[in-house]
């Protein structure tokens, strides 16, 4: 049975936290932040079943919010403000408040809306770079090329989302997933995995992973531009842990293990590098073209693991 994300995503409720500006004891302003508030988009098949507060990637994989969640947030600026998930571990709806932000760069320049990244890092960036449609905002974002196994889903880690407001006065921030979802069903006699690799077969096309521009356009979904070659990464990695993971032993006891992956695709398709706690490796693949739709889970059939 598939699991329940416990991986978290951002939701929110807004409240502007003063209404004019409060002074240091140098009698400096004291820039007044808001509290911003998320939603999840829903798939086709919640829509009209509260979608504000839950989302699916498919029918059994909804997603929660983490205590201690971050978020990259572009208050009406090109900054990128650090906010922190004020709820509790596993609640559907809560608020993410300021943290910190950067010094000034002299970038005085405004955007038309409040923009927010999940989950927070540094390295996002608002950009006017970018072959981007008309419309749409530009942010460079990345989805990592090592990636954690999360039982029945994705780790948290690893999966990116983007949100948009109606405007500069509107902190209500619907988050949309940027990634795609690629799920491996493995089985196999004593396997207890270690590490999967999976590498694309096609050259200069079938980026999986690394640093990408996105663009975020209001009540429109996301977009993503693989323009630079030296930013992406053909293969992804799945971290196991030291203990691995055990798989069952026959088709309909296959262990689950999901990817996050650029939207786009392969016309060559794959390999899989299976190691397992002992350092013996396996390797299976498919030679088809395969598609890697935003916000869709892709599932292969169950596939034995045997050993070279």
């Amino acid at each position: 049975m598939k699991g329940i994300i416990k991986a978290c995503f951002a939701m929110a409720v807004f409240a502007v936290i003063a209404a004019g500006c409060d002074k240091f004891d140098n009698g400096a302003e004291k820039r007044a932040y808001p509290v911003f508030t998320a939603s999840f988009e829903a798939s086709e098949e919640d829509k009209g079943n509260d979608p504000a507060t839950k989302v699916y990637v498919d029918s059994d994989l909804a997603l929660h919010w983490d205590a201690n969640d971050e978020i990259s947030a572009f208050y009406g600026t090109p900054t990128n403000m650090q906010y922190k998930f004020m709820g509790a571990q596993g609640d559907k709806l809560g608020e993410f408040e300021f943290v910190s932000e950067p010094a000034s760069d002299g970038n005085a320049s405004t955007l038309i809306s409040n923009f927010a990244i999940y989950p927070y890092s540094s390295d996002v960036e608002y950009t006017t770079a970018g072959k981007l449609d008309r419309g749409y905002t530009g942010f460079i974002v990345s989805i990592p090329n090592v990636q954690k196994y999360a039982l029945n889903s994705f780790h948290k880690e690893s999966n990116v989302m983007g949100a948009v407001s109606s405007g500069k006065e509107d902190f209500k921030l619907n988050f949309k997933n940027l990634g795609s979802y690629l799920v491996l069903r493995l089985y196999g006699k004593d396997v207890t995995v270690k590490s999967i690799e999976i590498k694309s077969l096609a050259e200069r096309e079938g980026y999986m992973t690394g640093a990408f521009y996105s663009g975020l356009a209001y009540n429109q979904n996301p977009i993503a531009n693989k323009e630079i070659p030296e930013w992406l990464y053909s293969n992804v990695k799945l971290d196991c842990g030291t203990d691995g993971v055990k798989l069952g032993e026959t088709k309909e006891n296959a262990v689950d293990f999901w990817f996050v992956l650029i939207p786009g695709g392969t016309s060559k398709g794959f390999s899989v590098t299976i190691e397992d706690v002992n350092g013996k490796t396996a390797t299976i693949s498919t030679s088809n073209n395969i598609l890697f739709l935003r916000n869709t889970v892709k599932r292969m059939a169950p596939r034995e693991v045997v050993f070279n």
